[in-house]
């Protein structure tokens, strides 16, 4: 219909681009979904520490 399949991003440039565009708010960035873990440590942590009383 239109020159078939598309075949995806070519060059670093376009595919850099589609990246940023697809970030909306940026919960599923590294940062963001390292945040829980990081909590749930703190969380640990605390509960180690209090055990100890």
């Amino acid at each position: 219909m239109h020159g078939g399949r598309s075949r995806g991003l070519r060059t670093q440039a376009g595919k850099e681009r589609a990246r940023r565009v697809v970030l909306k708010h940026g919960e599923h960035t590294k940062e963001a979904k390292a945040k829980p873990k990081e909590v749930m440590d703190l969380i640990k942590a605390s509960k180690d520490m209090l055990s100890r009383f």
